[in-house]
């Protein structure tokens, strides 16, 4: 497909500069453990708070069936 290969680059180059990519790391995978202790949630989910937690970061979701909103560590983007 011409074309093809440049659209992927420029995509890359977007979110390469959009996001950052955090390794998951012995931190963090103790925190996934007590979150999953803590709140029985599925691996993934516990995860992806996990890695906010330690980074100091903000989880911003609309999945409030798996993450607690109640957290002030969570957002809905939609709710006030």
């Amino acid at each position: 497909m011409v074309g093809a290969e440049q659209d992927y680059e420029v995509v890359n180059k977007f979110l390469s500069n959009a996001f950052i990519i955090c390794p998951l790391t012995q931190t963090i995978a103790e925190r996934t453990v007590l979150l999953r202790q803590k709140y029985r949630m599925k691996l993934p989910d516990a995860i992806i708070w996990a890695t906010a937690q330690v980074n100091e970061a903000l989880l911003i979701t609309r999945n409030t069936r798996d993450f607690p909103i109640e957290d002030t560590t969570v957002h809905v983007p939609y709710r006030v």
